[in-house]
């Protein structure tokens, strides 16, 4: 048991460690990539290259956490929320690459402050996931629990941590599609295909935890799944995304016939997709307390 605590506390730390590098790393690559430069020198390309080895042990060790969070989970909203961060951060780790490469291949034709910054808000948020996950594996660490082994007493908890995975879900996808749209980071005509995408990266982790959900209970008969409460209270929460959303659609219904606004018909639809879903995760938290 000591050596398997010592070898996953290495592990944490090479990988924070990896990180690191890839932050100094792009703090010197900005430094030098200037439209001066006409091309990559074999130096800094031997830095930028670097970091995809770097990247990947990160990203075994976010795949180390997540299993490990999966199979200690607690039906708390502060578990849930290490569940969704080590997801997004997990799923980020290969934007980093792909914005890297974008930022070597357009520096010398235009500003790219904008990839920097959200390089460096990702690896923020690595960071912040690896610090974590560090100090959540060492007071919750899995032993021999299988991922994917049914346990009678957690039904509950699994339901619960749906909700709390979906309610985190809706509030990112807002917080997503209006980012979008404020055009703070894309121009107008990028952004549909920026609001896409961010929806999609904050339906990511609720995707996969209702796989891994479909997957644990997958032997069980379907009638099984959910308790006479739990559908209830779904049921419930139904209901009252319905009458929640009512305003939202007079509102933008007014958009469209006074032209308030000039937003794309995927913002609404997600905007609406959203707000449901967090007041049904929402009505089923509270019902749950």
């Amino acid at each position: 048991m000591k050596n398997k605590r010592f070898i996953r506390n290495i592990f944490g730390i090479i990988s924070l460690l990896m990180l690191a590098y890839c932050l100094f790393a792009y703090i010197f690559l900005q430094s030098r990539l200037t439209m001066e430069l006409p091309e990559l020198t074999t130096q800094l390309r031997t830095i930028a290259n670097l970091t995809v080895p770097a990247l990947l042990i990160a990203g075994l060790y976010h795949l180390f956490l997540l299993v490990n969070a999966l199979k200690t989970l607690k039906g708390k909203f502060l578990n849930s929320v290490y569940i969704v961060l080590v997801i997004l951060s997990g799923a980020t780790l290969l934007s980093d690459l792909t914005l890297l490469s974008d930022i070597g291949k357009e520096y010398p034709l235009w500003d790219v402050t904008p990839e920097w910054l959200l390089l460096y808000a990702f690896t923020a948020l690595h960071i912040l996931v690896n610090i974590w996950g560090l100090i959540y594996a060492q007071r919750n660490y899995s032993g021999n629990i299988r991922l994917f082994q049914q346990l009678k007493s957690e039904n509950d908890t699994l339901f619960l941590t749906i909700n709390h995975v979906a309610l985190l879900t809706g509030l990112t996808g807002i917080f997503g599609i209006i980012f979008a749209a404020l055009q703070l980071y894309t121009p107008a005509e990028y952004v549909p295909q920026l609001t896409i995408m961010l929806a999609g990266l904050a339906l990511f982790p609720l995707i996969l935890f209702v796989v891994y959900w479909i997957i644990k209970l997958g032997r069980k008969p379907l009638t099984e799944w959910l308790d006479e409460k739990q559908v209830a209270d779904t049921a419930l929460g139904a209901l009252i995304s319905a009458v929640v959303t009512i305003p939202l659609y007079v509102f933008i219904s007014v958009v469209d016939l006074t032209n308030l606004a000039n937003l794309q018909i995927s913002f609404w639809i997600l905007a609406v997709f959203f707000t449901q879903l967090s007041a049904i995760s929402t009505v089923v938290i509270a019902r749950n307390r």
